[in-house]
């Protein structure tokens, strides 16, 4: 793996939190269960059960999209697993791209999203939709994007089973088999424009490049490299990333 240094370009800053409940599918965020993160001329809005860490990790994908692809503007991005869409509205709000899908298979995260959405200010209006989708599948053929981010689920349960039935007891911690993983990469490059490129951040105490090559190569894509960065990973979490373009 390359090892690059990246220097933290953003923060997001909470300004208000209150107490909130689990919810089932069907459930409807009300406005007193958020709290609201600003970033720029932002708000977004989360939720205490749909926090999975991207308050901090969002600030590291976006260090280290600058730190590869320096001032590249992307016309269309998608954020795969993004909850509420933190660290895709990261890289709205920083200029990084000009249209922004948020996708994830959990209604209620991406009701708030479209509760962010909704607020944008003018300039953001029409740039940002929701996608509802069990896999990568469910993305129209139509769309195509030239950068797609993700921190998807970091744990195959079947290896660390003791992860999601006592650290977290919810589906953002565990992907048994990689399911979750080998669907989207068997999928997705119907969807990736021809310039375009994935960067995932992954867990190094979980997998590794080449725990997903085989999934990566089967769909016609080709990993372009990966890269870590421990020093710099969000409370120690130990992420890298992992850069995947067409074959």
């Amino acid at each position: 793996m390359n090892k690059k240094t990246f220097n933290r370009m953003s923060e997001f800053g909470v300004t208000k939190i209150v107490n909130a409940d689990f919810f089932t599918e069907d459930w409807i965020p009300q406005d007193e269960d958020l709290f609201e993160c600003e970033s720029n001329d932002i708000t977004v809005y989360n939720h205490k059960e749909f926090e999975g860490g991207a308050m901090g990790w969002s600030t590291e994908m976006i260090d280290f999209i600058y730190s590869i692809h320096g001032n590249r503007k992307f016309t269309n991005c998608m954020e795969w697993c993004s909850g509420i869409g933190l660290q895709g509205f990261n890289l709205l709000t920083h200029e990084f791209c000009e249209n922004l899908w948020l996708g994830d298979i959990y209604k209620p995260a991406l009701r708030v999203a479209q509760k962010t959405i909704d607020k944008l200010p003018p300039k953001y209006q029409g740039c940002v939709d929701t996608i509802h989708m069990k896999g990568a599948q469910d993305i129209p053929n139509d769309l195509k994007f030239d950068l797609i981010i993700g921190s998807p689920i970091h744990w195959d349960n079947n290896d660390h089973p003791m992860i999601n039935s006592i650290l977290f007891n919810d589906r953002r911690s565990g992907d048994p088999d990689w399911l979750v993983h080998k669907e989207f990469f068997n999928n997705i490059k119907k969807n990736l424009a021809d310039d375009g490129v994935i960067i995932l951040q992954e867990q190094i105490f979980a997998s590794g490049p080449k725990t997903f090559e085989k999934f990566i190569t089967d769909g016609g894509l080709k990993i372009q490299d990966a890269y870590w960065e421990p020093e710099n990973c969000a409370d120690n979490m130990h992420l890298y990333y992992l850069e995947v373009v067409h074959a």
